[in-house]
């Protein structure tokens, strides 16, 4: 470990204050992609779809479950980080398989994709719904 032993626990210290960040981060994905996608459902629930707008409806309902699937697959590659992590610190892994880094990298790769899905996803509902308003 680099760095002197004081610092060890300052680091922790910093570590232990984006674990709540980082956790908050992921459920987003859930949390944004789930309402939306019940959100339409509800609205077309209560109103009627014409052919153009069942085409974006589809198309919206689709890339928000498709964020949802996304932030699914990110909550699974941040546990696979924090196990290899936890792996390399106790030094049972070997250094032939991939390190933490590389599911880091898929975790924040799969939220921001997620996220853009939900955005992707609201402007699409935007134009389906905005003929009925």
């Amino acid at each position: 470990m680099e760095g002197s032993l004081h610092e060890f626990p300052t680091r922790m210290a910093n570590f232990k204050s984006l674990v709540p960040l980082s956790m908050n981060a992921l459920r987003f994905g859930f949390l944004a992609n789930g309402g939306a996608a019940v959100a339409l459902l509800a609205f077309f629930g209560q109103n009627a779809l014409t052919e153009t707008t069942a085409g974006a409806a589809k198309v919206s309902m689709a890339l928000f479950i498709f964020g949802i699937i996304l932030s699914g697959l990110a909550h699974a590659t941040a546990y696979m980080t924090q196990l290899r992590l936890f792996q390399e610190m106790v030094e049972l892994a070997k250094y032939d398989k991939p390190t933490h880094g590389g599911y880091l990298n898929a975790t924040v790769w799969l939220s921001v994709l997620s996220v853009g899905m939900f955005g992707i996803g609201a402007w699409c509902g935007i134009g389906a719904i905005s003929p009925s308003i």
